[in-house]
């Protein structure tokens, strides 16, 4: 069994409650260094693989020769030349050591603009789910929702509210004043017969409505509990208000006859929960609602026999 009081929410409004921003990984590939860093050349490894060519061919051209200065001659020559490759290998080195040196430049200025890409993704993550930001989203998205809530189809003017409905309905006014109404009509589907909103709650700001209803756990006057089918009729009819977008808060009698102030409060908490207006300063005080257990017929029957609804309203 339920406790009042009751607060019934649409299942969009109750899953915007819920909802927190969505947030995601940062997915950008970190830069890749260059791979291959250009390796100096070693001129006592060069040398030594160079002594195997030049000292067979001086020795063949001293041989062939036999002349100390052609061979001389052929043993420069030999020399510049390895000299000369020595100094093209050299000169490609120092072109690829530039090269990779200004990949590295390249590379460690890609990676710092990554980092503070990650850094600033991380930080956005991490305000999103702040929780004023999160309030903020819910909000939007809240608003979209009740942007939508369908309004009444009119108003009874001739219906007359039962003195604890125009009590309560007045203790409304003096603190949410234009925005309550009472004996408002929404029809029902396949049915001639509308509903009547007693008293309701209307944000014209955001389009924010709210059923208000008092429930007793019998008849008054006959003693008789609510039946079956009248039950029936109630669940559709939250139904109905729910699928249109409004709010349903259900209080017990015995609620808004000893602490009306206190429901006003929860009426005020539930504006407050859904689209962040004030609860007004002389609420702020009131001491929270006490719960009641809502009763099942065989318990209204046996309240209509002790007369318990006296207990309050004498």
């Amino acid at each position: 069994m339920n406790k009042y009081p009751i607060i019934l929410l649409p299942d969009p409004v109750m899953q915007a409650l819920e909802a927190v921003p969505f947030t995601w990984k940062f997915s950008e590939p970190q830069p890749f260094p260059p791979t291959y860093k250009p390796q100096p050349i070693d001129i006592f490894l060069f040398v030594y693989k160079a002594l195997p060519l030049i000292i067979p061919f001086t020795t063949i051209a001293l041989i062939v020769s036999r002349n100390i200065v052609i061979t001389f001659y052929i043993s420069v020559g030999e020399i510049l030349v390895t000299a000369l490759n020595f100094g093209r290998q050299q000169m490609y080195y120092l072109r690829m050591l530039n090269n990779y040196e200004q990949e590295m430049r390249d590379y460690q200025r890609l990676l710092a603009e990554w980092k503070k890409r990650e850094i600033q993704h991380k930080r956005q993550m991490a305000e999103s789910q702040k929780p004023e930001k999160i309030k903020q989203y819910r909000y939007q998205i809240i608003k979209d929702i009740i942007i939508k809530t369908v309004p009444p189809e009119g108003r009874i003017v001739s219906t007359k509210c039962q003195w604890l409905e125009s009590k309560f309905y007045k203790n409304l006014q003096q603190l949410f004043q234009d925005k309550v109404y009472n004996n408002l009509i929404i029809h029902k589907s396949h049915s001639y017969q509308p509903y009547c909103i007693e008293i309701s709650y209307f944000d014209k700001l955001t389009n924010l409505r709210i059923d208000i209803i008092i429930d007793k756990p019998y008849h008054y006057e006959t003693g008789e509990p609510k039946n079956y089918d009248v039950l029936v009729q109630e669940n559709q009819r939250h139904q109905l208000f729910l699928e249109k977008g409004w709010i349903v808060i259900r209080f017990a009698e015995e609620q808004v006859v000893c602490w009306p102030q206190s429901c006003c409060r929860v009426i005020a908490e539930v504006i407050h929960q859904i689209i962040g207006t004030p609860i007004p300063e002389e609420l702020t005080t009131v001491e929270t609602l006490r719960p009641i257990q809502q009763w099942n017929e065989f318990e209204a029957r046996q309240m209509a026999q002790e007369r318990y609804r006296d207990h309050y309203l004498i």
